[in-house]
């Protein structure tokens, strides 16, 4: 017969009672458990999706846009190199995934293509047998801004469910464009929805001054202008309609160049601090020196 001493089975009765109260509260709903007292147990396990529900979604990334925008910034940038070099074009645009145009008289058509590839390691420039240049991004480029994109838009995801409180999320990349995300114990996927749909993407683009928006209002736009609207409603026309502005399509630095950006005081006043990469930094310099 075993004979335990008096101390153990005081010992493991008070390992068996304590493990009794921290298992108590995962038989009872979350407001049940907020109710009793502070000192008794409340974190209950956090059951994955199978065992309490919520909410499965599968966001698509639409990584054609950002492969867009860049192609756009490539179009200006081909513009700009053009005009300062004094080289004659047509047809300046982009089609498909590609930029092409069409070089005058000049009988150097290779060497309009070498001096373009200057512009960017990541740009694959091609002459064509008509007079015409088409440019387009190499694959590793595309590839990289793909990865960069969701990399980036799962950082974004992340935070934004982090709001929700929700315990133990998964969130990941799932496929080449897409984004798993599950929620244990939040049963409102349009919430979600209405919560991650808030997301935005920062560019820094100047205004086109040169163009009044009165006449921007009755279309006449140039090529390489947009009409947009003054989203602070403080700053409105007279009659109260949001604030016309007439926006230059070219992104002079893009939000990809953005490490960084926090809420602060500058001469008692906030602002927003912003901390770029080296690209970035050098873009913003020169963008602000030519121009503010």
């Amino acid at each position: 017969m075993l004979i335990f001493e008096r101390w153990k089975i005081i010992l493991v009765l008070c390992v068996v009672g304590l493990g009794v109260c921290y298992t108590i509260p995962n038989f009872f709903a979350q407001k049940s458990v907020e109710a009793v007292p502070a000192w008794f147990p409340h974190k209950q396990i956090n059951l994955g999706l199978d065992l309490q529900g919520g909410s499965h979604l599968l966001l698509e990334v639409d990584v054609g846009v950002v492969l867009e925008e860049q192609l756009e910034t490539l179009v200006d940038e081909v513009r700009i190199k053009l005009r300062s070099e004094g080289i004659g074009y047509t047809g300046l645009g982009r089609k498909g995934e590609q930029v092409v145009l069409r070089v005058g008289d000049s009988p150097d058509l290779e060497g309009v293509a070498e001096l373009l590839e200057t512009i960017s390691d990541e740009v694959l420039v091609r002459a064509t047998a008509d007079g015409g240049v088409t440019l387009e991004l190499t694959e590793t480029a595309r590839r990289e801004k793909i990865l960069a994109t969701l990399s980036q838009s799962i950082e974004i995801v992340r935070r934004r469910v982090d709001e929700t409180g929700t315990s133990e999320p998964t969130i990941q990349r799932q496929g080449d464009d897409r984004i798993l995300v599950q929620l244990p114990g939040i049963d409102d996927p349009e919430r979600i929805k209405r919560l991650l749909g808030k997301m935005a993407k920062l560019n820094f683009r100047m205004v086109d001054e040169a163009t009044p928006a009165a006449d921007a209002l009755r279309g006449q736009i140039p090529s390489g202008s947009e009409l947009l609207y003054d989203v602070d409603r403080t700053r409105t026309t007279g009659d109260g309609e949001p604030r016309p502005v007439v926006v230059r399509k070219r992104i002079s630095v893009s939000g990809d160049n953005l490490v960084d950006a926090q809420p602060t005081f500058q001469d008692n006043q906030p602002v927003v601090s912003l901390r770029f990469d080296a690209v970035g930094a050098r873009k913003f310099g020169a963008l602000t020196r030519d121009n503010v």
